[in-house]
């Protein structure tokens, strides 16, 4: 799928007060809180996964959290991406990555 922008991407400010929560969406009972969503970190990573409506175990968390650990050091000597925002980084590379999975 293609996904034309009409004024190409919108770069949000560092110090923006954005958040995850699934009271918005009406997810109450499943038990995430507020995560910022400028505060990397395995919780803020699950957070998104569940947000794309994938419950991750807590291996599967510490396994990603390590994969994006070794992106981000290799990434400055070996060019593996341009995607450099932690949000952006879940979910281009790894939510994507994770999704055909749900589909078996």
């Amino acid at each position: 799928m293609i996904i034309f922008v009409k004024n190409g991407p919108t770069r949000m400010k560092k110090k923006h007060s954005a958040t995850f929560s699934s009271k918005s969406r009406g997810d109450a009972g499943r038990g995430v809180s507020q995560v910022p969503a400028d505060d990397p970190g395995p919780r803020t990573l699950a957070a998104i996964f569940e947000r794309c409506g994938m419950v991750l175990t807590q291996r599967q968390i510490d396994q990603f959290w390590l994969y994006h650990g070794l992106l981000r050091h290799h990434n400055t000597t070996l060019n593996l991406t341009r995607i450099h925002n932690f949000t952006n980084m879940v979910l281009k590379l790894y939510v994507d990555a994770a999704l055909p999975a749900q589909l078996t």
